[in-house]
């Protein structure tokens, strides 16, 4: 979109995208509730993109590319795996998504980088409590660049189209994450 517009994710009744001008003045609404092709159940997150918005619907495990210029659906991809967020615009159109689709034991598929497509995939995978605690607002984009904070970690790592470096350490100053820290296993109901 324009530098000037605002994306929101309406998560109430009708979970839509609204798109509004600086000012507040509302555009358009994104709306295609439904079972159909093109159509979701519901928003968990999306993602923007070069020319479009990709919606993801967990409830049916798909990934929904709508065009930005009328909300047209582009194309819709299954997806194979669960994610929880992501962020879009790098190199080559280049998405990054967050799985917390189960590998083994408390081993998550974790950051997954995606080609223009959504057809060829690289993950790195994480450790359970890494992709449990993420947040949407784990992702940020600012100066032209993206950015992750893994959880419980004093990292900053910048995202790239098929990567991650670490960018910034944070100083906690005498709250500093300990070296070693405990897992709870057996967690009791």
């Amino acid at each position: 979109f324009p530098s000037h517009d605002i994306c929101v994710l309406e998560d109430g009744i009708n979970s839509s995208i609204l798109l509004f001008d600086r000012e507040g003045r509302f555009k358009k609404q994104l709306l295609k509730l439904g079972t159909g092709p093109g159509e979701y159940s519901k928003i968990e997150f999306f993602v923007l993109r070069e020319n479009s918005i990709l919606v993801y619907d967990r409830s049916y495990q798909k990934l929904i590319n709508y065009l930005k210029s009328d909300f047209s659906v582009f194309q819709e991809y299954k997806a194979k795996d669960y994610f929880l967020g992501g962020i879009g615009g790098l190199a080559e159109d280049r998405v990054f998504l967050v799985s917390d689709s189960e590998l083994e034991g408390e081993v998550y598929k974790g950051y997954g980088f995606f080609d223009a497509e959504l057809a060829n995939s690289n993950y790195k995978p994480q450790f359970s409590g890494n992709i449990e605690a993420f947040l949407a607002q784990s992702i940020s984009f600012f100066s032209g660049n993206s950015f992750l904070v893994q959880p419980f970690s004093n990292s900053v790592f910048q995202i790239f189209s098929d990567s991650l470096s670490v960018k910034f350490k944070i100083d906690f100053g005498v709250k500093k994450i300990p070296e070693k820290t405990s897992e709870v296993v057996d967690a009791e109901d």
